[in-house]
């Protein structure tokens, strides 16, 4: 578009309702940065921008995309003090060996860590931690690595979806949780979400089928701002606070408790419906 600062305000335009309502975020903690992916312009280095971008909102910083993002300080959003969770990505045999690919979503990783595989219950211990090809004596939050396991596992008990953790401090397995969502998009022969509401939802590196079983709290955004107890349904915009049933146990965490692992998307016939969290996980006997 020749940088032109009209196709500039024109997006910028457009994406700050979408921004603001369905994702949540207000408009000062949203940053618009122009950059040209094609020529490489203003990622790195400035090389052919034009003056308006110095002067013009999030670009009158006169920061680059790589100098603005090796500014952010979110490091307090890492828990390396939290127990350990990593959510498996795969199980696999190498020369004989058992290992598990994962992220570390939180706590740290050291060989000879006993180990617990939820929501299978089954124990563990990390032999060897692996970043790449290097074997290293920790990792910790945020690294994605391949640990050897020992302990009489097969790969079936590494699946994509499954948590490694402490078992002095395991993850959770359980069928039901209290959520709130806000709902982005419904099927047309489904306007409305009511309690038995049968769809996917995908969490961490999980995707299960499940159920909305009750619906405990609807509020409604627009035109004003309205609280329902106990609706009888929940319409597309609405934000929903609800009971969902899994139909296999999976390993969860409420949202405060790990953010990674207390997020969720639900999806019905390739549409995703609502984006939202955990607030309280099901006490089980």
């Amino acid at each position: 578009m020749e940088w032109a600062q009209s196709r500039y305000d024109e997006i910028v335009n457009k994406l700050k309702p979408f921004i603001r309502s369905t994702c949540g975020f207000k408009d000062d903690q949203v940053i618009y940065l122009p950059i040209s992916g094609l020529n490489g312009d203003n990622l790195k280095e400035k090389k052919n921008t034009p003056a308006w971008v110095k002067t013009h909102e999030a670009a009158a910083q006169n920061m680059t995309f790589f100098e603005l993002i090796d500014g952010l300080d979110i490091a307090h959003k890492k828990k390396k003090e939290g127990a350990l969770r990593i959510p498996m990505l795969d199980g696999y045999r190498d020369m004989g060996a058992l290992m598990a690919i994962g992220k570390i979503e939180q706590g740290q990783i050291q060989p000879g860590m006993k180990c617990l595989v939820q929501p299978t219950g089954k124990t563990c211990i990390a032999q060897n931690v692996f970043i790449g090809e290097d074997e290293v004596s920790h990792a910790t939050v945020g690294e994605n690595i391949t640990v050897k396991i020992g302990g009489g596992l097969s790969e079936e008990d590494l699946r994509r979806g499954f948590v490694l953790c402490p078992a002095a401090d395991p993850a959770r397995a359980l069928l039901k949780f209290k959520a709130q969502f806000k709902i982005l998009d419904l099927v047309e022969e489904r306007p409305l979400l009511t309690a038995g509401y049968r769809c996917v939802i995908h969490f961490h590196t999980a995707v299960e089928d499940c159920e909305v079983t009750r619906l405990v709290e609807c509020m409604t955004l627009a035109p004003k701002k309205k609280i329902e107890k106990n609706p009888k349904f929940a319409k597309v915009n609405d934000v929903l606070t609800c009971v969902i049933t899994l139909d296999r146990r999976a390993a969860l965490d409420s949202f405060t408790g790990c953010e990674k692992l207390g997020r969720f998307t639900l999806r019905d016939e390739g549409r995703t419906i609502g984006i939202g969290k955990i607030l309280e996980l099901a006490k089980e006997k």
